[in-house]
C-alpha cells in the first residue's frame, strides 16, 4: 500500500512538473512573439522586412493560440500592406487584428487588461476608418471611426477623442456635410487645445479651413489656415506650413477672381500678387525637401495666378515645370490639370496650335479616367463584399478554434488540478492563512497609524486654510474701506456707471474717488499683480493719490500723479530693497461748477469719449507710477465736452479676458466697438451690456485679471 502511495504521488509530480514546463515554454515565446512584433515596427520604413517578422509572430502567436500577439501581428501586417499601397490586403488585416482585440477583452477579467485592449482595438479601428477612406467607402469609414470613438469616450482617453473626432470631420467633409463636419472639427479643435496638443490643432485648423473654402467663407478660411500655419511652424510641421501657404495662396486667388468679376481689376491684381507669394513660399518649403508631386502643384496654382496677371511667360514656364514632373514620375492626377491649364494660356496667348494640341490629351486622360473611375467603383465593390465574406468565415473559424482550445485546456487542467491540489491543498491553505494574518495585522497596524497621521495633517491644513481664508477677508474689508461708497459716487456723478470685477478676494485694480470744495476726482487704476500682493499695492498707491489732493491740494491732474509717483517710491524704498512694483492709472479731475470743465492725466492707461457717435482716444505718458527709466513729468489735458458726451476709464483687464469660440483675448478693439455701440444707452443699460457681455465672452474659462470700467456722461 505504501510503494502505490508512494508511485502516485511521483506520477503526481511528473505531471505537476510537465504543466509548469509546459507554462514555462508559453512565456518564453510569448517574449518571442514580442520581440518579432518590436522588429517589425522598427522596419515600418521597409515594408518587405517588416512582413517577415510580422508572419514570424503571427505564425507563433498561432502556435500557442495568444490573442493578443496576433493582434499586434496582423497591425504590423496591415501596416505593411499599406506602406505597398495594396490597401485590399491591408484592410483584410486590419480587421483581423480587431478581431484578434475582440477575443482578448473577451478572455479578460482584469479592467486594467481589458482598457489596454480596448486602447489597442480603437486605435485599429481608426487605421480602418482611414483604409476605407482611401478605399472611397466613406460609410465604413465613418462606421469604423464611430466605433473608436466610442471606445476612446468609454477609456476617457481626450486624445483619442479629439483625433478621432477630427477624423469623421474630415469624412464630413468630404462627403460634403458641411453642417456636421463644422461640429466636428470645432470639437476637435476644442480638445486639443485644452491638450495643448499643437500636432492635433494645426490638422484641425487646416480642415476646418478647407471646409470654410469650400463654402465661400473666405475670412474665416484665411483665419483657420493662418493659426494652421502659425502652430505647424512652432511645431516643426514643414508639411503643414506648405500646406496652409498653399491654401491661403488659393483663397487669395479666389478672392482676386471675385473682384475682377465685380469690374475692380486693381483690387484682383492685389490679392493675385497676395496669392502668388503664398503659393511661392509652399514651394520653397517643399523643393527644401524634394517633395516633387507637392512642387507641381504648387508650380500649376503660380502658373494660374501669373496668367490672371497676365505674364504668360512666367505662367508658361511654371505650368510646363509641372508638365516635366507630372510626365517624368507618372503623376497622372497632375498631367490632366497641367494639359487643361496650358490649352487655356495657349489660346489666351493666340498659338492656338499648341492648346488645340493639350486639348485633345486633357479630353483623351478625361474620359480615359472616366472608364477607370467606373472599372475601379464594380472591383472595389467586389473586394468588399470578399472581405466581408472572408471575415465572416475567419471568426466562425476562429471560434470554432477557441470552443476546441477552451475544451482541450479544461480536460488538462481537471486532469492536473484534481490530482494535484488534493496532495498540496491542505498545506498550502495552512501556510496561506499564517501568512495572511501574519500580513493582515501588521497591515492593519501600519494602515491605522497612517490613518491618524493624515487626519492630524488634514486638521493641520484645515485650520492654516481657515487662518488664510479669514486674514484675506479682512484684508477685503480693508480694502473696501479705501474705496468710496457706490451710493457717494452716483450723489455726485449722478450719469455714471462703475463695473469692478476683482480675480480674487481682494484685488490690484481699484477705483479713486474723492470730492473738494470746487472738484470731483476719479480714477480707474492698476497695481502690479493681483490677490493679496496687487490689494497691498492698491493701498500704498490709494494713500498716496488722497494724500496729493488732501494734504498737499494739488489739483492738476499731471502734478497729482508726480506727486503720488515720488509718495510711492518713497513708501517702497524704506524696504531697503529697490522694488519696481507700480500702478497704472487714468484720472479725471471735474469741476463742481461745470462738469464739461474736465483735466485728466494717465500713467499707461489712455481715456476714451465718445463725441458725436465718434470715439476718441487721449493717449498716457508711457510711464508708471513707481521707479521708471527717464521718468518725465506727467501731462495734464483739459477738455471742454459737450452735453451727453461719454467718458470712459478703465484697466486693461476687461481687454485681456481670454474666452469666446476660440479661446482668445477680447481685445481692445472689440472693447470700444462694444462701448461705442451702446453709448446712446443709460449708463445703467451700459453697465448690464458690460457685465453680461464680458460674462458671455469668459463663458466657462477662469477670470485672468481684476477688472475695472468707469463711464460718466456728461
Amino acid at each position: 500500500m505504501k510503494a502505490r502511495i508512494n508511485i502516485l504521488i511521483c506520477l503526481l509530480m511528473f505531471m505537476f512538473n510537465l504543466r509548469a514546463q509546459n507554462s514555462i515554454q508559453d512565456l518564453k515565446d510569448s517574449v518571442r512573439v514580442k520581440e518579432f512584433i518590436s522588429s517589425a515596427a522598427k522596419l515600418a520604413e521597409k515594408p518587405d522586412s517588416q512582413l517577415f517578422f510580422a508572419k514570424k509572430a503571427m505564425e507563433l502567436s498561432i502556435k500557442i493560440n495568444w490573442s493578443k500577439g496576433l493582434a499586434g501581428a496582423y497591425y504590423q501586417r496591415a501596416f505593411a500592406y499599406y506602406g505597398l499601397t495594396q490597401l485590399e490586403k491591408s484592410l483584410e488585416n486590419y480587421l483581423l487584428s480587431a478581431n484578434s482585440w475582440d477575443q482578448s477583452i473577451k478572455n479578460e477579467t482584469d479592467r486594467v487588461v481589458i482598457n489596454f485592449s480596448k486602447s489597442r482595438r480603437a486605435n485599429v479601428y481608426g487605421n480602418i476608418a482611414m483604409v476605407y477612406n482611401d478605399l472611397a467607402n466613406p460609410t465604413k469609414s465613418l462606421e469604423y471611426n464611430l466605433k473608436a470613438l466610442k471606445d476612446y469616450e468609454e477609456l476617457k482617453q481626450k486624445s483619442g477623442v479629439a483625433r478621432i473626432t477630427g477624423n469623421v470631420g474630415l469624412t464630413y467633409l468630404n462627403e460634403k456635410d458641411y453642417k456636421k463636419a463644422e461640429e466636428c472639427l470645432l470639437k476637435a479643435i476644442q480638445l486639443d487645445s485644452e491638450l495643448k496638443n499643437n500636432e492635433g490643432l494645426a490638422r484641425h485648423y487646416s480642415n476646418i479651413g478647407n471646409l470654410y473654402a469650400d463654402i465661400g467663407k473666405r475670412k474665416r478660411a484665411i483665419d483657420s489656415y493662418s493659426f494652421a500655419q502659425v502652430i505647424a511652424a512652432e511645431n516643426g510641421d514643414s508639411s503643414i506650413v506648405a500646406t496652409s501657404l498653399g491654401n491661403l495662396g488659393t483663397v487669395y486667388s479666389d478672392i482676386g477672381d471675385s473682384c475682377l468679376n465685380a469690374g475692380n481689376e486693381k483690387k484682383a491684381n492685389e490679392y493675385y500678387y497676395m496669392a502668388l507669394e503664398k503659393s511661392q513660399q509652399a514651394l520653397n518649403i517643399s523643393l527644401k525637401f524634394n517633395d516633387l508631386m507637392t512642387c507641381a502643384t504648387w508650380y500649376v496654382e503660380i502658373g494660374g495666378d501669373y496668367s490672371k496677371l497676365k505674364k504668360f511667360a512666367e505662367s508658361e514656364k511654371n505650368l510646363l515645370r509641372a508638365l516635366q514632373i507630372a510626365e517624368e514620375n507618372g503623376y497622372s492626377d497632375l498631367l490632366d490639370e497641367c494639359w487643361g491649364n496650358l490649352s487655356a494660356l495657349y489660346s489666351t496667348m493666340g498659338q492656338y496650335e499648341k492648346a488645340y494640341n493639350f486639348h485633345v490629351k486633357y479630353i483623351a486622360f478625361r474620359d480615359s479616367v472616366y472608364n477607370k473611375e467606373n472599372t475601379k467603383k464594380i472591383i472595389q465593390s467586389q473586394l468588399q463584399y470578399d472581405y466581408e465574406r472572408k471575415q465572416t468565415l475567419a471568426k466562425a473559424e476562429q471560434d470554432k478554434k477557441d470552443v476546441l482550445n477552451d475544451a482541450e485546456k479544461k480536460k488538462q487542467s481537471i486532469i492536473t488540478i484534481s490530482v494535484s491540489v488534493g496532495l498540496i491543498l491542505m498545506f498550502i491553505i495552512i501556510v496561506i492563512i499564517s501568512r495572511s494574518l501574519k500580513q493582515n495585522k501588521q497591515k492593519n497596524k501600519i494602515i491605522t497609524e497612517q490613518k491618524h497621521e493624515v487626519e492630524k495633517q488634514k486638521e493641520l491644513v484645515e485650520d492654516k486654510q481657515k487662518e488664510i481664508l479669514d486674514s484675506i477677508n479682512y484684508a477685503q474689508r480693508i480694502q473696501k474701506a479705501i474705496l468710496a461708497r457706490e451710493e457717494e459716487i452716483k450723489h455726485h456723478l449722478k450719469n455714471s456707471f462703475l463695473f469692478y470685477r476683482p480675480k480674487d478676494i481682494i484685488a490690484g485694480d481699484f477705483y479713486f474717488f474723492e470730492v473738494t470744495d470746487t472738484y470731483i476726482f476719479y480714477a480707474a487704476a492698476d497695481c502690479t499683480g493681483h490677490g493679496v500682493p496687487g490689494a497691498l499695492m492698491s493701498v500704498v498707491c490709494s494713500n498716496s493719490l488722497s494724500r496729493s489732493v488732501k494734504e498737499f491740494g494739488l489739483v492738476k491732474p499731471g502734478e497729482i500723479l508726480d506727486k503720488t509717483r515720488e509718495l510711492v517710491v518713497e513708501t517702497l524704498r524704506k524696504s531697503g530693497e529697490e522694488v519696481k512694483d507700480g500702478m497704472d492709472i487714468s484720472l479725471l479731475c471735474i469741476s463742481r461748477n461745470n462738469l464739461s470743465n474736465i483735466q485728466w492725466s494717465g500713467a499707461n492707461n489712455p481715456l476714451w469719449y465718445i463725441n458725436n457717435n465718434n470715439l476718441v482716444e487721449i493717449k498716457a505718458d508711457k510711464q508708471p507710477i513707481g521707479l521708471a527709466d527717464n521718468k518725465k513729468p506727467f501731462t495734464s489735458h483739459s477738455l471742454n465736452l459737450s452735453k451727453d458726451d461719454v467718458l470712459f476709464l478703465f484697466t486693461d483687464g476687461y481687454a485681456d479676458q481670454f474666452g469666446g469660440p476660440k479661446a482668445k483675448k477680447f481685445k481692445y478693439k472689440q472693447f470700444q466697438e462694444l462701448l461705442l455701440a451702446n453709448s446712446s444707452k443709460s449708463m445703467n443699460e451700459q453697465l448690464d451690456i458690460l457685465t453680461h457681455s464680458f460674462e458671455k465672452w469668459k463663458g466657462s474659462l477662469e477670470q485672468v485679471d481684476d477688472v475695472c470700467v468707469v463711464g460718466i456722461r456728461i
